[in-house]
């Protein structure tokens, strides 16, 4: 098992390693916790033989808000029409995007303590800057390819986090630099 291209250790405080047939509340086949909040995480089963997945259950904090592309509250000058958008690879963040060119901002404020930013990885992607309160939070490429256990690159759709705000409304500004960005939307988290 590997989770973030990391492998994960056969047994150990994390892992049981019992198979299971059916889901069961009480019981796992394996447990890894303490993932960061707001990124995107990727599970991959190793080996030769099939494996059917009864279920993957992922905690969910609660109040969390999402901001999809196309959002009433996301502001912006001159920004591109959304475009709807159909996941390839994975879980997608949405069904719609917004191709944000370098030189567009495009900004929302709410209420919360984290936020995470959904984009695509692409090829021909720019970078992806995210600035918090007027202070840049976040300089992430978005054409970067997640490389599975087998060496084969996917362009995905992606979820970055920006933790530990304070307490608070907060505006988020997403802007691209040296090509576009697709941008998914984002979610807001309040964990007072």
């Amino acid at each position: 098992m590997r989770i973030d291209g990391t492998l994960l250790p056969k047994r150990g405080p994390a892992g049981h390693g019992t198979q299971r047939t059916r889901r069961d509340v009480r019981n796992s086949s394996f447990v890894h916790g303490r993932l960061s909040l707001g990124d995107r995480h990727i599970v991959e089963v190793l080996g030769t033989a099939p494996v059917k997945v009864v279920a993957l259950d992922c905690k969910i904090p609660p109040d969390r808000a999402w901001f999809p592309a196309g959002h009433s509250q996301w502001q912006g000058v001159g920004l591109p029409t959304v475009e709807p958008f159909a996941s390839a690879w994975g879980a997608p963040f949405g069904d719609k995007s917004l191709a944000l060119k370098p030189g567009m901002e495009l900004s929302l404020e709410t209420e919360a303590t984290d936020v995470a930013i959904a984009y695509v990885d692409e090829r021909a992607g720019g970078t992806l800057v995210v600035s918090v309160d007027g202070k840049e939070r976040l300089r992430q490429p978005a054409n970067q390819p997640f490389v599975d256990s087998d060496g084969v690159e996917h362009f995905i759709e992606n979820r970055r986090g920006i933790r530990n705000l304070a307490p608070g409304r907060h505006r988020v500004v997403l802007r691209a630099e040296s090509a576009c960005v697709k941008i998914l939307g984002m979610n807001a988290y309040d964990r007072r």
